[in-house]
């Protein structure tokens, strides 16, 4: 259900980026609703609808996983393919399906701020709604300078529609701060089968687009759940609840409270890739 919201307010960031779409569209955006969950089709839409010359172009894929998209690029239109990501496993199997490419491991931002090469064709699919919207900006400014003449940023996000979203109020507040009132549905009885959730009302922070509170009715049991989150700070330009609260009832009546706070939190700390070994995973720290 976090999920399903998140990819919810994932394409409202992107939207509200610049006053988004009109920043986007006066510089020439297109918003395409592209169906299926299939990377590689994907690509091909993108290709087709811009009518994309990619023979010996350069493409980036930022955040670019096992190199699915650049595989078929390379594959399919003969490109130059340069992938970045943070995860060494993911990048060790975009080598094997792209020997031929140049792949970083590493943070987004970072890469870009070293970037001297230009390309035609630059895929940020999945990835932007995992930023704060001050580096989306820096993000989608470098990444605006390192394309070609007539090259293209393609942003993507995954739409989860197991849901309907309904904005039921405009402005509530909590704790002080204004927010959206947004209620999901699931669409149809599967849905509530593989959930276990009738119905999910989030409120949603307008300032900083952040869950704050959730109430979630169970069909099991039919109980609510309860969700808090409290002590929002913004920490390394990240912004983290401190307090999290989560509470179930069952006829109005407490039937299990849990609170969890988060201490001494860092972001962009060094971590050695052995701590991900699955060795070490089993052990334990």
């Amino acid at each position: 259900m976090f999920q399903s919201l998140k990819n919810f307010f994932h394409i409202r960031i992107v939207m509200n980026l610049y006053s988004l779409r009109n920043y986007f569209t006066n510089n020439g955006a297109v918003w395409l609703r592209l169906t299926g969950s299939d990377l590689e089709k994907m690509v091909s839409k993108i290709v087709d609808y811009n009518r994309l010359d990619l023979d010996n172009k350069n493409v980036l894929d930022l955040g670019c996983g096992t190199g699915t998209m650049l595989q078929y690029a390379v594959e399919n239109h003969h490109c130059n393919a340069y992938g970045v990501d943070l995860i060494r496993l993911n990048v060790h199997q975009a080598k094997k399906k792209v020997p031929s490419g140049f792949f970083y491991r590493g943070d987004i931002l970072e890469y870009l701020h070293d970037l001297n090469k230009k390309f035609d064709l630059v895929i940020l699919y999945g990835v932007i709604g995992c930023f704060t919207l001050s580096n989306q900006r820096a993000i989608i400014d470098k990444i605006l300078d390192s394309l070609n003449p007539g090259g293209i940023l393609w942003i993507g996000a995954n739409l989860y529609e197991d849901f309907n979203y309904k904005l039921v109020k405009e402005n509530d507040v909590v704790d002080g701060k204004d927010c959206w009132v947004i209620e999901s549905t699931p669409k149809n009885k599967k849905v509530i089968s593989k959930t276990g959730y009738l119905k999910s009302i989030q409120w949603v922070r307008k300032d900083i687009y952040f869950v704050v509170k959730n109430r979630i009715l169970v069909k099991k049991g039919k109980k609510v759940k309860l969700f808090a989150a409290k002590d929002i700070q913004e920490i390394n330009g990240v912004w983290t609840a401190k307090t999290l609260q989560m509470i179930t009832t069952k006829n109005k009546k407490l039937v299990h409270k849990s609170i969890f706070q988060l201490k001494n939190v860092k972001y962009n700390t060094n971590v050695e890739d052995s701590i991900f070994e699955t060795e070490v995973m089993q052990r334990g720290l």
